[in-house]
Parts: C-alpha cells; structure tokens; sequence
C-alpha cells in the first residue's frame, strides 16, 4: 500500500478534520494518506485562503514533498454555478507543473452543509428521501449541526469528527453536487498516479 503525504490549506478545523475522515473512510487498498503535520502555512478565512494557495500548493508539493495538496474554500452562496466558477478561477491560477496533484474542494455555501447531510444519515441511517439543504442559510446549517451559530472549535471540532468519521461516501455524493465534484476531483486524481 503506497502513503500519500498530502497538504491542506483551508478556512478552518472543520474542513480539516472533515477532509482527514473522508480520506480515511476512501477504503481504498492501493492508498493511505497520511497528512503532512509539518507544513507551516495556514489560513484564517476566506480572504487567507484565496491570497495563499497557489503559494501553499507549491511549497507544499515542490519543498515538503507532498504528494497532493487540498484546498478548502466554502462558496459562501447557494448558486450551482458559482461553484464552477470559482473552481475554474482557482485553478487556472496554479501552476500547471501542479495541476495534477490537486483537489480543490467548495462545499456550496459551507462545509457544514456537507455536515447536516451526515447528521441527517447518523440520525436515521436508512434515509432514502434526497432533500436538497444547501439552499438553507449558513447560519441555519451551523445551528443544526453545532446547536450554535457561531460555535467555539472546542465545541465545533468533536461534532465534525463524530459526524464525519466513516463518511457513507457514496451516499454523500448522491446527495451534494458540491461534494460530488470533489470526490471526482480525488478519484481522477488517484488515477493518475
């Protein structure tokens, strides 16, 4: 089994612990990942995260060797389309030498939403209805998810992990096309290597 090191620049613990689960819960036999705790670069927000991840991806890959580097970014807004937008705009802006070693993900609105879908699965784990929640407000999703609008990582960061540990992915992506387009993003990058 080969160890993937890989790198992430994000908005915040929740994308990081999320991203650490689903990769755990990938189950693939040709692959482990293995994050890289070493990599000194971090971000606060949004704002962080747009001005430093083309920076991040190349020191990430080209000086601490990682193998892929993972972005995170909420969309901040419900609009399908603003998700490819912004995708295409983040990507044209990499490096092409690390264009096929990265996974940019963009949860509509916010990874909480991705958050309330596994919330709704624990809660009854036979769920078949496909509700469509990423037209819910942000601050609704945290409420459901955390029981606050504006939770503290003390708080926040055992929910994310609890709800995100042995993520039903393929369940996920039948229900999220943000999440969808992510999964593919990694699953076409794994080809490739």
């Amino acid at each position: 089994m080969r160890i993937l090191k890989y790198g992430f620049l994000g908005e915040d613990d929740a994308q990081k612990i999320f991203l650490k689960n689903y990769l755990g819960a990938f189950g693939s036999t040709d692959f482990s990942f293995e994050f890289d705790e070493n990599f000194p670069l971090k971000a606060k927000d949004r704002n962080s995260v747009l001005k430093r991840f083309t920076e991040a991806i190349q020191l990430g890959i080209s000086v601490y060797q990682q193998d892929i580097f993972f972005v995170g970014i909420d969309l901040d807004d419900s609009e399908q389309a603003k998700l490819f937008s912004l995708f295409e705009e983040m990507k044209a802006q990499i490096n092409p030498r690390f264009k096929d070693q990265t996974c940019i993900f963009i949860p509509i609105q916010c990874i909480e939403h991705w958050l309330w879908y596994l919330k709704m699965k624990k809660a009854n784990p036979n769920i078949t209805k496909n509700e469509i929640i990423e037209k819910q407000p942000r601050p609704k999703a945290k409420e459901i998810v955390y029981g606050s609008k504006r939770p503290s990582n003390e708080v926040s960061n055992p929910i994310v992990d609890s709800l995100s540990k042995d993520t039903d992915i393929e369940w996920l992506e039948n229900r999220s096309e943000s999440f969808r387009h992510f999964h593919g993003q990694v699953k076409l990058l794994l080809f490739k290597l």
